[in-house]
């Protein structure tokens, strides 16, 4: 790989548009289905427990900082954490907010189906209509993002910006 001042500053840009852009795409498409998302959230009397694994996961405990922030009661419990016994940090009453770019994670597909059967709502911000978090999900927001900005599309960054950005 070219590590030239010019290539690495190219592809600062670069990263920084196509995150820009995903931001926006996602800004276009948003419909009823966010309002829908947003109203349960609102309308519920538990908390918001926001999970996930992998960077999803770093990105749902940021946005629950962010909600605890401005006085809103949300938690994070971690997927694999919650199906080797930390489901009960998760109340009856309270809204599960799931975020995973593929919804096929083996922690997500083993937790999911644990959180309906515990009557929860289960909201998904994934970019998979067709996995399995977003068919058990009672709500789906999809934010799908190809490709990553990582030039080797190891590092999910694109996608976690995408999540971020909801979350905000």
């Amino acid at each position: 790989m070219d590590f030239s001042r010019e290539n690495i500053l190219n592809r600062a840009k670069l990263t920084l548009k196509m995150e820009g852009d995903a931001i926006h795409n996602l800004s276009s498409n948003l419909g009823e289905d966010f309002v829908d998302v947003i109203s349960t959230i609102l309308e519920s009397k538990g908390r918001l427990v926001l999970t996930g694994v992998g960077k999803s996961a770093d990105v749902a405990r940021k946005i629950v900082a962010t909600l605890n922030s401005t006085g809103s009661p949300a938690l994070f419990v971690h997927a694999g954490d919650a199906v080797h016994g930390d489901l009960g940090g998760i109340q009856d009453g309270d809204v599960v907010l799931c975020l995973s770019k593929s919804g096929r994670s083996a922690e997500i597909e083993a937790l999911a189906p644990l959180i309906k059967a515990a009557n929860n709502t289960l909201i998904a911000i994934t970019g998979v209509s067709t996995s399995t978090l977003a068919k058990l999900a009672d709500h789906i927001i999809l934010a799908g993002v190809e490709p990553e900005a990582c030039p080797f599309d190891l590092a999910p960054t694109t996608s976690t910006s995408v999540q971020m950005a909801l979350g905000d």
